[in-house]
């Protein structure tokens, strides 16, 4: 089957889905290619985030809101919830499965979805040809735009030359759990198990769930890991795992060449997974939308060169890549510390009175009570 569309994205994730509802102003036509639409682990979003890339809120995929953080280190633990400091950014825990579910019938209407494999890519003159298969047959799909949200692994990435060449990346497994005895509705990040290079964060859910993983450079036993926190935790050891998942995310960063003559790249594609906490739902949604925006803009019109595409790469430096480069050299400040170090900083973090509580503040705070985090991150933070 031949197609011709203005607008081709390859990848039904959040990115993906983004990029498609904006790539339709202005009656632009628009494919997206799918082949597997299912993601079925949890994360979180803060409200500020979806209102800004306008996503109402909707039951169906909300599996509880929180009321702040717990960072704990042995047996410290610093609250910060809307009980002791002031929360810019209440967060929703969401199932991601029925989030991208609700964003694709969102856009059902018009965009033309089809679940297949995307295999080759072409340009022809000023063109792009996209060579796609599933089992009812064969595609050829000509397009004035590519938009690849299809993820960093992608086959594709590599044919247009855009792969990252030293890719750092990050092995997550998360459990869903059952009869759970969480006494909070705060996100928990634990760096328990900071000197095996691994950060745990828990999300609770309601009816006694939650939602817990474990982020590590190596996997060789990261299941061990992850087993003996839970049976070391008083709230979780009686716990039942319902599902697990794991993936592996790119964690150095944006990748600086996120777009060709007729080519964008976004999502975890390019690279838009928070360095710091390894969560991508944000970026992602954030990258897809600026994707569609410029895209759409272009086709109209029929500017498809590189240096035409680089308003994309503008707007992602200027809102997304400032926070996730500085972020990243937090995270490798993070990874230096011993238990004990990120014990001491907790404990003099309880005693100081937060107005605000959101990442940056958070992180000067702890600057400005450890003279190591002094040394190291001040000149990120002024």
């Amino acid at each position: 089957m031949e197609i011709i569309t203005d607008i081709l994205i390859v990848g039904g994730g959040p990115s993906g889905l983004l990029a498609a509802k904006e790539g339709c102003f202005n009656n632009n036509k628009v494919v997206l290619l799918d082949k597997d639409n299912t993601d079925t682990y949890n994360e979180y979003i803060t409200k500020t985030s979806l209102r800004q890339i306008g996503i109402k809120e909707d039951d169906s995929w909300i599996v509880n809101q929180t009321n702040g953080f717990i960072l704990e280190a042995m047996d410290e633990k610093l609250v910060l919830d809307n009980t002791t400091t002031v929360q810019p950014e209440e967060a929703y825990i969401i199932d991601k499965n029925k989030f991208i579910k609700a964003l694709r019938d969102d856009i059902k209407e018009n965009v033309e979805i089809i679940d297949t494999e995307a295999k080759t890519i072409t340009h022809i003159k000023d063109k792009v040809v996209v060579e796609a298969e599933n089992s009812t047959g064969k595609y050829t799909i000509t397009t004035k735009i590519l938009i690849i949200a299809s993820g960093y692994h992608d086959n594709l990435i590599k044919q247009v030359g855009m792969d990252y060449k030293n890719m750092d990346t990050q092995h997550i497994l998360q459990y869903e759990l059952e009869n759970t005895h969480l006494k909070t509705n705060n996100i928990i990040y634990s760096f328990n198990e900071i000197e095996n290079n691994a950060l745990i964060s828990i999300l609770p859910g309601k009816n006694n769930t939650a939602s817990i993983s474990i982020t590590m450079k190596d996997d060789a036993n990261i299941t061990e890991i992850l087993d003996s926190y839970i049976k070391s935790n008083n709230e979780l050891r009686d716990s039942n795992i319902i599902c697990k998942t794991s993936h592996i995310l790119p964690s150095n960063g944006i990748i600086p060449k996120r777009v060709a003559d007729n080519i964008i790249l976004c999502g975890n594609s390019a690279g838009f997974v928070n360095p710091l906490t390894m969560k991508g739902l944000s970026g992602a949604l954030e990258s897809g939308t600026y994707a569609g925006v410029v895209a759409a803009k272009h086709v109209v019109f029929d500017e498809y060169k590189k240096d035409d595409l680089k308003q994309y790469v503008m707007y992602t430096d200027m809102l997304v890549n400032e926070n996730y480069e500085r972020y990243m050299e937090t995270r490798e400040f993070i990874e230096t510390l011993t238990l004990i170090e990120v014990y001491g900083i907790l404990s003099k973090l309880s005693f100081v009175d937060m107005y605000e509580c959101d990442i940056d503040s958070l992180i000067r705070t702890m600057i400005d009570e450890s003279s190591k985090a002094n040394i190291h991150l001040k000149n990120l933070y002024n």
